[in-house]
């Protein structure tokens, strides 16, 4: 289909954007401060955009064009990481620069993947939603690898200005690649256009809804916020530099990409219980890698933790418009994105448990607490119900 292959392809070019811009934020928070808590700090101000903005810029993407939205989105984001680069280059000041360029990409990172998302559904359908998020979610992930060894390279050779011209570049690409795309197939603005109003009312009044907003937020807090640690970890406990690091984030995305592919071939029908089992593992690696001193054990840990991680992901999106109509598909995604902006209590709070107990203790201490909700969800299934609406209009 060719207006899922420029999608994937413009997905594959932020995904390099995104994976050197993080390494490149968390490098100069970590070398500007020895501080693991710096580095939650700035990472939570990449995800405070998605509490605030996720569900408004949702229910836009189901008024507007979606694939416009992304090449706009992605030209913007492209200015940004140059207007870094240029600014780093001159001398400023590095970890204000890096602050504000966190809330930045924030912005973009939520507009770009709630479009996106809900534009792989238009091109699918619903029916094919897990197994065409799941493709489309390879794309960022298999490129995520090239991104982080090209920016650990790029750091420690010729310093930070160059890893954001990497990622301006790519941005760039990605916005390239979808003029003169597919605009509409069965878009849900044909057939109306929900405002903010309604795409709240999803979370207050959609039990399914909120099942999976809590679940997905607990994942951000307690998985997804222990990257915080990785890069303290990487370098005083692995004894790996910034290109060590690198080599982490790649095996990281390539285990993502093993995953995702796997998922793409599972029968429908079991995505909550899917859904829950990833969670475990998620915690099951995170407690696994602070426990492990060896560098090539960490590369192997990082393989299981990104494809856990990945399946979180693809999963909770396909989970959520599955069980919305297909005119709030893009509040949908704006919904997941509210959900991963409970982020910043995740960041802050595991840096601030790494200056205490260190870094390692740190990410084992939210492991558990991640392995406990899962567990807890399989006592409590609270994925029961989600699993007979998914049926009840997974033929849709």
């Amino acid at each position: 289909m060719p207006g899922f292959r420029r999608l994937w392809l413009s997905l594959a070019g932020s995904g390099v954007a995104q994976s050197a811009s993080q390494l490149g934020l968390s490098w100069i928070a970590l070398v500007a401060t020895d501080s693991p808590l710096a580095v939650g700090v700035l990472f939570a101000a990449r995800m405070i955009p998605s509490l605030l903005f996720g569900i408004p810029f949702g229910a836009l993407t189901d008024r507007f064009d979606r694939r416009r939205i992304l090449i706009r989105v992605n030209l913007l984001a492209a200015l940004a990481g140059a207007a870094v680069a240029v600014a780093l280059a001159m001398g400023w000041p590095a970890l204000p620069v890096a602050l504000v360029a966190s809330i930045g990409f924030g912005l973009f990172d939520t507009f770009r993947v709630t479009a996106s998302q809900a534009y792989v559904v238009d091109l699918v359908g619903v029916g094919g939603a897990r197994r065409g998020v799941a493709v489309a979610n390879i794309a960022p992930q298999s490129v995520a690898a090239i991104g982080a060894l090209a920016g650990g390279a790029f750091l420690e050779r010729y310093g930070s200005p160059l890893t954001f011209v990497l990622a301006s570049v790519a941005w760039l690409f990605a916005a390239l690649v979808l003029v003169g795309g597919v605009s509409r197939v069965r878009a849900a603005v044909e057939r109306g256009h929900p405002d903010l109003r309604s795409a709240m009312a999803l979370v207050l009044r959609n039990r399914e809804v909120r099942a999976l907003v809590v679940l997905i937020a607990l994942t951000e807090i307690l998985g997804f916020s222990g990257w915080v640690v990785v890069p303290t970890i990487a370098r005083d406990i692995l004894g790996i530099g910034a290109s060590g690091l690198g080599v982490l984030l790649a095996a990281r995305a390539i285990g993502a990409v093993t995953l995702l592919l796997g998922l793409a071939r599972v029968r429908p029908g079991r995505s909550p219980a899917l859904f829950v089992g990833a969670m475990g593992a998620f915690g099951i690696g995170q407690i696994a890698f602070g426990l492990n001193t060896s560098p090539p054990l960490a590369v192997a840990l990082s393989f299981a933790i990104g494809g856990a991680a990945a399946c979180c992901d693809a999963l909770g999106q396909t989970l959520l418009q599955q069980v919305v109509p297909d005119t709030s598909r893009g509040a949908a995604m704006g919904v997941w994105f509210f959900s991963l902006g409970f982020g910043p209590i995740g960041f802050v709070a595991i840096g601030a448990l790494a200056e205490v107990i260190g870094a390692p203790m740190a990410l084992v201490a939210t492991g558990v607490a991640l392995l406990a909700v899962a567990a807890l969800a399989v006592v409590r299934d609270p994925m029961h119900q989600l699993g007979h609406a998914v049926d009840a209009i997974g033929e849709r």
